[in-house]
């Protein structure tokens, strides 16, 4: 499990991380508006793989998304304090985390024979 840098003091920061041997870039962003932290997935070459997923609480990010760059492991959004009211935008980083779990590790769980794969239909 990996826990994912961000920075709550700027509303708009962009950062790239490797993941499972692929580079990507995460964009954290402040929505006043929503009164929300967003997040961006794309490609070192500019390409968005997913743009403005809000980050909910146990929540998986990107968990209905179709995209071949899409990394192959899964998002989780934790609050360590979830009794402690509304999520403000200086929580993100100490009260509000966002770990990415490889794919070694859920197929450590959940062995790849046991899965069971649901066509979504059009």
């Amino acid at each position: 499990m990996i826990q994912l840098p961000t920075n709550p003091i700027r509303a708009d920061w962009p950062v790239r991380v490797v993941l499972e041997g692929t580079r990507y870039i995460l964009r954290w962003h402040w929505h006043q508006r929503a009164y929300a932290w967003h997040l961006d997935l794309g490609l070192p070459d500019g390409t968005w793989i997913s743009q403005g997923t809000r980050l909910v609480p146990r929540w998986p990010l990107f968990h209905d998304l179709q995209h071949a760059d899409k990394p192959p492991g899964f998002f989780v959004v934790i609050d360590r304090t979830p009794d402690a009211g509304e999520l403000g935008r200086y929580d993100l980083g100490e009260r509000l985390i966002v770990v990415y779990y490889r794919s070694t590790e859920i197929q450590a769980v959940v062995p790849e024979s046991e899965i069971v794969r649901i066509e979504i239909l059009p």
